[in-house]
């Protein structure tokens, strides 16, 4: 964890802070991610640029992670901040933040201890506790073992968000038992 606190993707954690109460309180040149597309969305759609700064800031937030062996397990829009210091026509920065589900993957090797340079060693798989949600692979529900792609898969509802400027509705409901889509309302008898 300590490799990336220095990085400008992940959000600085020394600068958050709990309210007397315990509530998360964010730093005033922040706000989340979400709010700061619903609030902008009309600006964001008119420059097109600034609409894929965002999208950018957003990948390299996940591309540092795992290119320090970590993946994140908990992508959702909610994890990213935009830091409102920038200039007003500026685009500003998306920090990615919340490491409590992160799993920390270590590579795997031959045992001979000599790496080859056209090898990329494998990652170890990894499992997670079960948690509901619109942002998961289709692997984390049927309990499979699990990887960095995770991520990749959530990315992808977070894109949208920031291209649509709202969450994507679901026209598909995902069977667990069966590892099949149906469509919404529908519900499966079984005998």
């Amino acid at each position: 964890m300590y490799s990336l606190r220095d990085m400008p993707v992940v959000i600085n954690l020394t600068s958050v802070k709990c309210d007397f109460d315990g509530s998360f309180k964010q730093p005033q040149s922040t706000m989340m991610l979400r709010d700061y597309v619903k609030l902008n969305h009309q600006r964001i759609i008119k420059k097109p640029q600034r609409m894929l700064q965002l999208m950018i800031d957003v990948v390299k937030g996940v591309e540092v992670l795992h290119d320090r062996d970590v993946a994140h397990t908990d992508i959702v829009i909610g994890q990213f901040v935009v830091n409102c210091d920038s200039t007003p026509d500026s685009v500003p920065l998306v920090q990615i933040q919340d490491f409590n589900r992160a799993r920390f993957q270590q590579r795997l090797n031959d045992g001979s201890g000599e790496e080859s340079a056209d090898e990329v060693p494998m990652k170890c798989p990894f499992k997670v506790q079960g948690a509901g949600g619109r942002y998961r692979s289709p692997e984390e529900y049927r309990h499979l073992w699990l990887n960095e792609k995770v991520d990749v898969f959530s990315l992808g509802y977070i894109l949208y968000e920031v291209r649509e400027g709202e969450e994507r509705r679901r026209q598909h409901d995902y069977d667990i038992a069966s590892g099949e889509n149906r469509p919404c309302g529908r519900i499966l008898v079984q005998d």
